[in-house]
């Protein structure tokens, strides 16, 4: 085993066992790493989409700084829920809100038109893996499917980036938790809670990066903090609607838009050839064998009788 190898097994061993620690022991974690941001801080700001882990690292920042900047990205294809609460608690809490949104020439609609479809995650499109992924990449980059992640770019991380950058912030509080993804966790490993971008050059602080889902629910109970209404329509997370990004997954995000909202579903299956791309990777990744019912019936046909079919690839 090399020395790399050692360090990051002993600090996902120092992960888990933070994460086993009691929710009175987190939030003492968190507050000291929002204590160190703040005190190396001259325009700290608040990375807040409106879902319930980043509302919690909001009450927690704002119990130390109250006129914080507060980001909020409006990327075009919130769902109205998200932009109803946002709208709520920024007049409950007096924020220091900025909303970004991204260039009307740059929206997600081109983005999707530019590029293609938000699926199966950034690494997919990006990385090349010399495991068994590596195979399921191939068919689906040659599916003749359109698939990329730069709407989050064109949407959500220029927009902010501009943001700080013409405010001058220096310090960035985010809500994300280690414990979400393997790729956070090795992240975790690398860099831990504080890490300065060379690239923004700015310093970006993961206050609940050791927190698990259960603690922040138990934490919006302890506190009453208010929850966004999607969560009780099903979904897991918020974000952008049209997304894909976990469609590999039972339960994802596409799958829970069809039964929460069926008409944005319907809207972008067929009338923004989503289906039609999904289709073509179902049959890739099948080699070409699928039942007959579901390769000889149009996009939808399917819709109508299976629309299941969509749920996950």
């Amino acid at each position: 085993m090399s020395d790399k190898q050692s360090r990051v097994k002993a600090r996902l061993r120092q992960l888990r066992l933070y994460e086993s620690v009691g929710l009175d022991a987190k939030i003492r974690y968190a507050n000291r790493l929002i204590e160190a941001g703040l005190e190396i801080a001259e325009r700290p700001a608040v990375a807040w989409s409106g879902g319930k882990d980043s509302t919690v690292l909001l009450d927690l920042v704002r119990r130390f700084d109250p006129g914080a900047v507060v980001n909020f990205n409006n990327t075009g294809v919130e769902f109205p829920e998200t932009l109803r609460f946002v709208k709520e608690i920024q007049g409950r809490w007096s924020l220091n809100l900025h909303v970004t949104r991204p260039d009307r020439s740059r929206d997600f609609w081109w983005c999707l038109e530019e590029f293609g479809y938000p699926l199966f995650g950034k690494w997919f499109a990006r990385r090349r893996f010399g495991s068994w992924r590596s195979e399921k990449q191939h068919k689906v980059m040659t599916s003749g499917a359109r698939v990329s992640p730069s709407c989050c770019y064109y949407c959500k991380e220029k927009p902010a980036l501009d943001l700080y950058g013409d405010l001058g912030v220096d310090v960035v509080f985010l809500g994300i938790m280690a414990g979400e993804s393997r790729r956070r966790r090795f992240n975790w490993c690398d860099y831990g809670d504080v890490r300065w971008n060379k690239h923004e050059q700015r310093w970006k602080i993961h206050p609940l990066s050791v927190w698990l889902e259960e603690d922040i629910l138990e934490y919006h109970k302890r506190f009453d903090l208010p929850m966004c209404d999607l969560y009780s329509m099903g979904h897991r997370r918020n974000g952008c609607w049209p997304c894909g990004m976990d469609i590999a997954f039972e339960g994802n995000h596409l799958a829970t838009l069809r039964r929460s909202h069926p008409k944005l579903w319907r809207f972008l299956m067929v009338d923004k050839g989503l289906g039609e791309e999904l289709l073509k990777i179902k049959l890739a990744l099948q080699d070409g064998q699928m039942d007959l019912f579901s390769s000889t019936w149009d996009i939808e046909q399917l819709i109508e009788q299976r629309p299941c079919f969509f749920d996950r690839v």
